[in-house]
């Protein structure tokens, strides 16, 4: 999926499906439980009343952030897959509960906190109205309200050292886990489908940056958990591997060792024009054994979980094959973690409540 990013200590607030094509096209006319209630679009000024809010300056912040997703589901949430707006909205929101670690950070401190967190809202507040007012099919209109919000969120200055370490802690915990040595599992051999979990992998590697379909700030979007499975080819010739049936949006990237430097292959969208987010290379061995490190890693830090990965011969037929052990099944189980051995990324910060 592809929507905004939202950066914490530099926020940024990204548009993806801007870059290159723009948000996509106008969406049908949505059902009775996904329609806006705030009427037609008006002026950005008059819209802005629609979504400003009184009170707690992190309560602000969220009510704001929750304005703007909607505008933004407002016009992707069909070609995003979801049924509704709202279901468009929820799950970039509550996937995963990110505000709860914000919040956490927020209450470590809560008087350092709030200027930041009361221009955040502001800022939020302003681009969901300019969205309002854009609609869905003005692509120059929509870049100048990402733009927008981009400078004043840049403004915004960085949280204090008590809420980021609060808020790293809960991140860490909840939603990146350990970090592991690579590879997590035994070897495997020859073509077939293997299965596991990226969830609580640890972020141990990333993904170059040339690897990123379509976004505006690649390094925003590196910190997921992955997991890391060595994997041997039967004979000489040309493999390919996909994780179709992923049930997240996943970037698959291959080494020939967990100490490499440099990657084989890598990709992170096998049609991002046909909105398949699941990813897919190619890679030759030149001869029977020849090992690989392939690892399953995701989007951003919403994009994780369940996984499948299939190995099949797309050069000359290597010998039949059996994923070793579990009869072609590798369970996401078998490792603690995903990725070369290391300390986990840390880059992810407290205002960054989300990315997509």
């Amino acid at each position: 999926m592809r929507s905004f990013v939202v950066g914490g200590s530099s926020v940024v607030l990204v548009a993806a499906s801007l870059v290159g094509v723009g948000c996509g096209p106008s969406p049908e006319p949505a059902d009775a439980a996904s329609s806006m209630d705030a009427g037609p679009p008006g002026a950005p000024d008059a819209n802005r009343d629609a979504f400003r809010v009184t009170g707690d300056p992190f309560d602000n912040y969220a009510d704001g952030l929750t304005g703007a997703r909607t505008q933004e589901c407002e016009c992707t949430w069909r070609d995003d897959g979801f049924k509704t707006r709202d279901a468009c909205v929820d799950d970039q929101l509550t996937n995963g509960d990110y505000l709860d670690c914000a919040r956490e950070g927020y209450m470590a401190a809560r008087s350092g906190s709030a200027p930041y967190y009361e221009c955040a809202s502001a800022a939020f507040v302003t681009y969901a109205s300019c969205r309002m007012s854009a609609g869905c099919g003005d692509n120059a209109a929509i870049t100048e309200c990402v733009n927008a919000v981009q400078a004043t969120l840049s403004t915004c200055g960085d949280l204090p050292e008590e809420a980021q370490t609060a808020f790293d802690t809960c991140f860490q915990r909840d939603f990146i886990g350990p970090a592991s040595t690579c590879p997590e599992a035994a070897s495997w051999m020859g073509v077939g489908t293997f299965m596991g979990d990226t969830s609580l992998a640890g972020n141990d590697t990333n993904p170059p940056a040339s690897c990123f379909e379509g976004g505006m700030f690649p390094d925003t979007l590196e910190v997921s958990p992955e997991r890391a499975y060595r994997w041997i080819a039967p004979s000489a010739g040309r493999f390919l591997i996909d994780t179709a049936g992923s049930e997240f949006d996943t970037i698959l990237y291959v080494a020939s060792a967990c100490d490499a430097t440099t990657y084989v292959a890598c990709n992170d969208d096998t049609d991002a024009g046909a909105m398949i987010y699941t990813s897919s290379v190619t890679v030759e061995a030149t001869a029977a054994g020849q090992e690989f490190i392939v690892i399953v890693d995701g989007y951003s830090v919403r994009s994780s979980g369940a996984f499948t990965v299939t190995v099949t011969a797309s050069g000359p037929a290597p010998d039949a094959g059996m994923m070793g052990g579990d009869a072609g099944v590798m369970g996401g189980d078998a490792g603690p973690a995903g990725g070369d051995a290391g300390v986990a990324d840390d880059a992810y910060v407290a205002g960054d409540a989300f990315a997509g």
